[in-house]
């Protein structure tokens, strides 16, 4: 299938937190997907960590953390239009296979044998977070350098000019809505593009040689916070903005993801050079995106089963650090006692 039929379809309403993310959160996971949803709650104070929940009846999650033509860049006619669906999916099952597998071990215990998953979700997801428009600076500070690199092979570069030449009323507004100027807007998509849709080397592109390389040669340790109470709403927040980000010291560096309502995972990146790894946010040539993601060879992770302590912490970080909104499983969030 040639480039320009894989960015072709009918894709309107666009997600950056996918819907299987959002369904391991979901009030009613097993129902289907246009029924499924979420509580939403919106932020207002994060200081204060004052929520106010949007909809006693939950939120639809087919409709939810999605923007309309958030990455079209060209409308073919009255239904196709050009964007990153396609690519985008590869990624979310191969995610939500992981996401499954691992929350089935940690069920049951299994724990001999999960490296593999911890090691690729951790990329996924933090690689995924490209894709958050809330995160659009940060992410051009990360991958921005692509956008300047144009395709050399015709068909692509077409699609490349597609890109560039698409600045009118409509991109314009999106920038406005995630609080960014349309030249940043376009370079976001054309990064994204680069990214995801060239290929390579042998039929891979370059998000799938970072996630081939992850781990390489620094140490990792993994806590899998674990909230199995069935008779509490003790639940693990999803941000917004995808996921948190902690640097408790100058060496030190903390992501911490939702995998689930009932699953925490934290991964700590010891001996990290803060000169390199910027403490704000991290600033460096796609590259070397590696330094962060890719250079660890052991892996050590623990189960713990009802952190409450973490999970208040990770709570009030997650609406700390989000834009606007988070989402639950319960009607309540749990932020200690």
């Amino acid at each position: 299938m040639g480039l320009a039929k894989k960015l072709k379809n009918n894709t309107r309403n666009q997600h950056y937190i996918s819907q299987c993310e959002q369904k391991f959160n979901s009030i009613n996971p097993e129902n289907g997907r246009s029924q499924r949803k979420i509580y939403s709650f919106s932020i207002k104070n994060s200081e204060s960590f004052d929520l106010i929940l949007d909809d006693p009846f939950g939120t639809k999650i087919e409709n939810n953390l999605s923007s309309k033509d958030l990455y079209t860049f060209k409308e073919l006619d009255s239904e196709n239009r050009y964007n990153f669906e396609l690519f985008f999916r590869k990624y979310e099952d191969r995610l939500h296979n992981l996401t499954v597998s691992l929350i089935k071990k940690t069920r049951e215990g299994i724990e001999a044998y999960i490296s593999d998953e911890l090691r690729e979700i951790f990329a996924l997801k933090l690689l995924n977070s490209f894709r958050n428009p809330y995160r659009i600076k940060v992410t051009l500070e990360i991958i921005g350098v692509l956008s300047k690199h144009r395709p050399v092979d015709e068909s692509s570069n077409n699609i490349y000019q597609k890109i560039e030449q698409n600045r009118n009323d409509y991109s314009k507004s999106i920038a406005e809505e995630f609080g960014v100027n349309e030249d940043e807007y376009v370079q976001w998509i054309k990064s994204l593009f680069i990214l995801l849709c060239l290929d390579i080397k042998e039929n891979k592109n370059i998000l799938d040689l970072l996630i081939e390389n992850v781990f390489t040669s620094k140490q990792i340790r993994v806590n899998i916070d674990y909230y199995a109470d069935k008779n509490s709403e003790n639940y693990v927040v999803l941000p917004d903005t995808g996921y948190v980000k902690i640097c408790p010291n100058p060496t030190s560096l903390i992501y911490q993801f939702n995998l689930s309502a009932n699953i925490l995972l934290s991964y700590i990146i010891q001996e990290v050079n803060m000169t390199e790894f910027a403490q704000s946010e991290v600033n460096m040539p796609i590259g070397d995106i590696q330094k962060i993601i890719s250079q660890i060879t052991n892996i050590h992770y623990q189960t713990r089963i009802n952190n409450l302590e973490t999970l208040s912490e990770f709570n009030k970080l997650a609406i700390s650090q989000s834009h606007s909104k988070v989402f639950c499983k319960g009607k309540t969030i749990y932020l200690g006692n």
